[in-house]
């Protein structure tokens, strides 16, 4: 398991760092560690992370599709903090491809699922990020701003997931 944990790891650090094909090396190495020990928690976070690369590569579709499937595999397990970073990754996807107000509904129900859940703000490195698409997207929908956030607020995780799921599949 530390293996495959270290590997993606370094996977995100070179991400992180713009070594983007350095990274997807790292990311394909990981994910059949992770199909080896059966880890659907580690499977789950090799799809959000395969969906930032191919943000940071323009490749909307295939973001779009992995942080569908990073969000599928979070709700199967139930891991609630990664269902709600799948929302708000989904939510800036969204939001770069104009589409504002099914992007505010998301980012409203993940900031209401942080907060009824009592999960941690976003990382550091995303939150500029995130905050930066949330008010992309917010100005693309200025008079309807705060009704789709305040409509976001209103779901459930569980809406929010299926919500989602529709979205990143008009986005693929």
């Amino acid at each position: 398991m530390w293996t495959a944990e270290t590997v993606l790891a370094l996977a995100i650090t070179r991400r992180m760092d713009g070594d983007v094909p350095g990274a997807r090396a790292l990311l394909d190495e990981s994910r059949p560690l992770y199909q080896k020990l059966g880890d659907p928690f580690g499977l789950a976070l090799t799809d959000l992370e395969g969906g930032h690369l191919a943000r940071q590569e323009g490749d909307i579709p295939t973001a779009a599709r992995l942080y569908a499937a990073a969000l599928r595999n979070f709700a199967e397990i139930g891991a609630n903090l990664g269902i709600v970073e799948a929302l708000e990754w989904l939510a800036a996807t969204a939001a770069d491809q104009g589409a504002a107000v099914p992007a505010l509904r998301l980012f409203g129900a993940a900031e209401s699922a942080r907060r009824a859940l009592g999960l941690p703000l976003p990382a550091a490195s995303d939150a500029p990020v995130l905050e930066r698409h949330a008010r992309r997207a917010a100005d693309a929908a200025s008079a309807e701003a705060a009704a789709a956030t305040a409509a976001g607020q209103a779901l459930t995780l569980e809406q929010a997931r299926v919500e989602a799921l529709d979205l990143a599949r008009h986005l693929a």
